[in-house]
C-alpha cells in the first residue's frame, strides 16, 4: 500500500472527516514526538485490518504530510525565528484555523538562542494563497 491509498484508507477507516482532519492537524503540528492514546488506538486497528505492520512515528508523520484542509502534500521550507510574542486578532486566529492552517507565512515564535535563526517548517501552498487572499481582503 504506498502513501496515497493509506491516507485515503485510513479516512475511509476512520468513517469521519473531522476525526481525520483533527488526527491529521495532530500528527503535524505536535509537539510530541509520538501519537496520542487515541490515535495509537486507531492505527493499531487500521493495520490490524489490511494486516500490516505498524509504521513507526516517523514514517506515519511522513505518510500523513498532508494539509488537513486542502489535502495537499506539505513543502518543506524555513521561517525566521523570533523572540517575543504577537498578539493576533481573533477575526485572524479563527481564519487562520479555517481557512490557512498550514501558512507559516509569518515568522514563529522561539527560544532566545534561536533568534534571528531560520527554523524548518512544513507548509501548504493553497493555505498561503488563502492567507495572502485573507489579508489582502482585511487589510
Amino acid at each position: 500500500m504506498n502513501a496515497i491509498e493509506f491516507r485515503e484508507s485510513f479516512r475511509k477507516f476512520l468513517k469521519n472527516d473531522e476525526r481525520y482532519k483533527k488526527f491529521i492537524a495532530i500528527i503535524n503540528r505536535g509537539r510530541e514526538e509520538r501519537l496520542l492514546f487515541w490515535q495509537e488506538h486507531a492505527v493499531e486497528q487500521f493495520c490490524d485490518k489490511h494486516a500490516l505492520d505498524i509504521p513507526s512515528f516517523d514514517v506515519l508523520q511522513e505518510i500523513l504530510c498532508v494539509c488537513e484542509l486542502h489535502g495537499n502534500t506539505l513543502e518543506d521550507g524555513k521561517v525566521k525565528v523570533f523572540c517575543g510574542h504577537v498578539d493576533y486578532s481573533p477575526d485572524y486566529k479563527q481564519a487562520c484555523a479555517k481557512l490557512f492552517p498550514n501558512s507559516y507565512i509569518s515568522a514563529v515564535n522561539g527560544p532566545e538562542e534561536m533568534y534571528g535563526e531560520y527554523s524548518d517548517i512544513r507548509f501548504c501552498k493553497a493555505c498561503r494563497e488563502a492567507e495572502q487572499q485573507w489579508r489582502d481582503e482585511h487589510a
